[in-house]
């Protein structure tokens, strides 16, 4: 079953959790929700900042409504491929490279990822998924992105190197985490003709966005941007 309501107090969020940990989940979401609910997080929290500026995600979650609570356990626990029928490479900004949570603040309210404390545990509830990158201790490897590319993308029976956009990563020995290969590589989502300002790009700095591997002049001209999901009821 589809939900699909503009009650966004209607979606059965904790039922749909309760599913997905009993391994029994046959519903989804409508693709509105999230960006709705994206929305209603922005409208919603007051951001609470410590002595040094930083955004403390505790401290911000005890303030937020149920709605916002729920949904942070909904992101946090269920991946988003079982949660509504959006290919990421064609909606690349509800892919799993960008901090779902966090990402509405960057998008409605211009807070940079690097404004939050990374120092506060909490934080991986935010994160949506990407927690990994609070236990990254990345160092950048010896060998260049193309050869690391054919390292990790080469389908060992045939031989083929799959084209950079493919999801496929054999994650080895270099990379803690196969998403920190894909994301350092700039593989799948994160490659340039398909990535977006509201993905983490960088594990390390998670505003900044690194020089393109592929693109030249002609490639930026004809850049297609990624597109988020209609809204239309």
């Amino acid at each position: 079953m589809i939900f699909k309501y503009k009650d966004l107090a209607r979606y059965p969020v904790l039922d749909i959790i309760a599913q997905y940990e009993a391994k029994e989940l046959k519903d989804i979401l409508a693709p509105q929700y999230f960006e709705h609910m994206r929305a209603h997080l922005s409208n919603k929290t007051t951001l609470v900042r410590n002595a040094k500026g930083l955004i403390e995600a505790k401290k911000t979650y005890e303030g937020m409504d149920d709605l916002s609570k729920h949904f942070i356990g909904l992101m946090h626990k269920v991946p988003r491929s079982k949660l509504a029928k959006l290919a990421a490479t064609k909606n690349p900004d509800f892919s799993a490279a960008v901090p779902y949570v966090m990402s509405a603040f960057k998008l409605y309210d211009d807070i940079g990822y690097e404004e939050w404390d990374k120092s506060d545990p909490f934080l991986v509830f935010f994160l949506s998924g990407m927690g990994w990158l609070l236990a990254t201790d990345f160092e950048v490897p010896e060998e260049s992105i193309e050869q690391l590319r054919i390292d990790h993308m080469t389908v060992q029976t045939t031989g083929h190197t799959e084209v950079p956009t493919k999801y496929k990563f054999n994650n080895g020995k270099v990379f803690t985490h196969s998403m920190l290969g894909r994301m350092y590589c700039q593989t799948w989502v994160f490659h340039s003709s398909i990535r977006t300002d509201l993905m983490i790009l960088d594990p390390v700095n998670w505003d900044n966005v690194p020089e393109a591997e592929d693109m030249n002049a002609d490639d930026v001209l004809n850049l297609k941007k990624g597109s988020t999901f209609e809204l239309e009821y």
